[in-house]
């Protein structure tokens, strides 16, 4: 999946920096700027969710972070952005989601900024 993802994000002018597992999200973060983060909820050491729930406790100004996960039962995203997500996406993804998604929180966090 890191492959096609990467392909993607190419696509659509973005770099994103990868991570094997969900404890060098910690260390990642502070090392770069990023603008959204995207977790796999099934990483291995860390989840997703705590690798996210590690962040909030860590830093107070975090971007948006969206959970990527192949589970697509009804009640997963409301389940996942209950846990502290900022929002959530089914794998696979396609690159009109991945457009509109960080489009989305881009805005949103632009919006932010400005009040």
């Amino acid at each position: 999946m890191g492959i096609v993802l990467s392909e993607m994000f190419k696509k659509i002018d973005c770099i994103p920096t990868w991570v094997t597992d969900g404890s060098q999200v910690l260390d990642a973060f502070p090392k770069m700027g990023y603008d959204l983060i995207f977790l796999d909820i099934h990483m291995p050491i860390m989840s997703g969710v705590e690798a996210m729930q590690a962040l909030r406790e860590k830093y107070l100004d975090l971007p948006p972070i969206i959970a990527l996960s192949a589970g697509a039962l009804q009640g997963d995203a409301e389940y996942y952005i209950e846990q502290g997500m900022d929002d959530y996406v089914t794998k696979p993804v396609t690159l009109q989601v991945l457009r509109e998604k960080i489009a989305y929180w881009m805005v949103q966090k632009s919006s932010q900024t400005r009040k």
